[in-house]
């Protein structure tokens, strides 16, 4: 279940969706947006104790956005909390030799002058919620020369960290140079985030790091063209090493790039030839990934010595409060539980502000169980990494594909999970659409073409990449160019968008209805008063 991507990606390509460059360059420097812009945190987080309805920024979007569909204010995509820091033992309390490139092709170059950490913000955009106070607290109790002689014994030479780091919600990274300038990245486990629901255990928590290793493992094994970041090693709870450093932790290869949404945050400006080499290379290896398949939905939770995956429980299953967790046999068990889990967690929140939230896991429910489009029949369920956005991808100078990361939500999955990825994501009624493209004049004529032009490009190098493979031998049970248009994958976009951006909602809620039962605008409106009633009912006990 991808309801949360991790990585939060900036606000203002939101705002290159609709609005022409200067308005959207003006809007960029309003005080409230500038403090969003490139942060770090949860989005989700940010629909607590934070006032979404800033009036110097909803005045100057809203004043452009008079021409357009009431619902079309500035959408926000969804992102989670990252939650690794799971503990592991037995197979994964593994090191690696770092003293030769496992990937020739890939070695890691210096492709600037400067350092991947130049880019990181350390305590940025952290002032909010007791989140910078919960980094230095983790500062306070870490042993940096642990974690540096850790890495000396491993790569057999010395090492020098960089000051910059770069934190997440449960993680924090910091890079560290060896003498032949490659990298090694010290990944710490921060203290438990305050948002994590109560339910979550130490024992799930540690659950999940093990898949996440699992899945890295797997995949460097099995496909050489995926590049992952090399586990050197894991220091998980009870570990003597994490003891002294004070916080577990792994050591990882680093890559001598940054991430594609840093290097490139307005992608759809880029030259075409540009992005047809990101396309051709990010559809790539999702399709390479396809070519895994496993007879169930779940994470692979553990790798026997014979190299065999162990299918297990989702990764997230708790800290999305799945019921069940999984493995699940068939699609329509998947999205169900996803469906349920959505609106248990609507239910916790703000009753106002999460009301078309609730709306939407019950309208996408009924979807899954009285219509096709998640029922259909899969013998095997193809790996996917469901967070293979911008921010998780590391490229050089010249776009080149380095390596991808977080790998902590990966797992088999139904096809219908596959959608456009931000910053083209198709989450708005055709003929809204449409009428964008056909009137040079449109406020939104501009950006809406480059994205058009984007899926279109996406789509095709999808098919060419499933070619590609085909030729090889290797066949996917699937074709994602197919799945990418269908409804069921609009439909699931929209549903997983829900709450990312709460003035949204009742515009991705009826998108799912048209795309799933074909409902004029008066259909829908009887259709959602059906379900609200039903709901009622139920709640009162009728």
């Amino acid at each position: 279940m991808r309801l949360a991507p991790v990585g939060t990606l900036p606000a203002a390509w939101w705002l290159k969706i609709w609005l022409p460059r200067d308005v959207a360059e003006m809007t960029a420097s309003v005080s409230w947006l500038g403090w969003l812009t490139n942060n770090r945190r949860n989005p989700r987080s940010l629909l607590h104790g934070t006032d979404l309805t800033c009036p110097p920024f909803l005045a100057l979007v809203q004043s452009s956005f008079q021409n357009l569909h009431p619902c079309w204010s500035l959408p926000r995509r969804q992102a989670a909390a990252s939650l690794p820091g799971r503990g592991s033992k037995g197979p994964f309390r593994h090191q690696y030799s770092a003293k030769t490139p496992r990937h020739p092709h890939m070695q890691l170059q210096k492709t600037s002058n400067s350092l991947p950490s130049a880019r990181w913000t350390s305590f940025e955009n952290w002032e909010y919620n007791g989140m910078k106070e919960r980094l230095l607290r983790s500062f306070d109790t870490l042993d940096k020369d642990v974690l540096i002689r850790h890495a000396e014994r491993i790569k057999g030479q010395k090492l020098a960290m960089s000051d910059p780091f770069s934190a997440g919600q449960s993680w924090i990274c910091f890079e560290m140079v060896a003498e032949d300038g490659s990298l090694v990245i010290a990944r710490v486990r921060l203290p438990r985030h305050p948002d994590i629901l109560p339910t979550v255990t130490e024992e799930d928590e540690n659950y999940a790091i093990a898949c996440e290793i699992s899945t890295m493992r797997f995949v460097d094994e099995n496909l050489p063209a995926v590049v992952v970041p090399k586990v050197y090693a894991y220091e998980g709870p009870g570990s003597q090493l994490a003891t002294d450093a004070g916080a577990i932790y792994m050591l990882l290869e680093g890559f001598n790039g940054n991430t594609l949404q840093d290097v490139a945050p307005d992608l759809c400006s880029l030259p075409v030839a540009t992005q047809k080499h990101i396309m051709a290379q990010w559809t790539m290896v999702q399709a390479q990934l396809a070519t895994l398949a496993f007879p169930q939905i779940g994470s692979i939770s553990d790798v026997t010595e014979s190299g065999d995956p162990v299918i297990g429980k989702l990764s997230i299953s708790a800290s999305e409060g799945l019921v069940p967790q999984g493995p699940f046999s068939t699609a329509a068990e998947y999205f169900t539980a996803t469906g349920e889990a959505a609106l248990r967690k609507a239910g916790l929140h703000d009753q106002d502000l999460s009301h078309f939230s609730r709306l939407g896991a019950l309208v996408f429910i009924d979807i899954v169980r009285n219509t096709g489009l998640f029922k259909e029949s899969q013998a095997c369920y193809p790996l996917n990494h469901m967070d293979l956005g911008t921010q998780n991808i590391i490229v050089d100078d010249k776009f080149n594909f380095l390596g991808l990361i977080d790998w902590e939500f990966a797992q088999a999955a139904p096809w219908q999970v596959n959608h456009y990825p931000m910053p083209f994501p198709l989450l708005w009624p055709d003929e809204m659409i449409k009428s964008a493209l056909d009137d040079p004049q449109h406020i939104a004529h501009r950006n809406m073409s480059r994205q058009d032009f984007a899926r279109k490009l996406y789509s095709e190098k999808f098919r060419e990449a499933e070619f590609v493979l085909r030729e090889e031998g290797r066949y996917l049970g699937g074709t994602f160019a197919e799945v990418l248009e269908s409804p069921a994958s609009r439909v699931y976009a929209c549903f997983t968008n829900l709450r990312s951006f709460p003035e949204q909602d009742a515009g991705h809620v009826r998108e799912m209805v048209r795309l799933a039962f074909g409902f004029d605008r008066a259909g829908t409106d009887q259709y959602l008063e059906s379900i609200n009633l039903r709901q009622t009912n139920i709640c009162s006990g009728r």
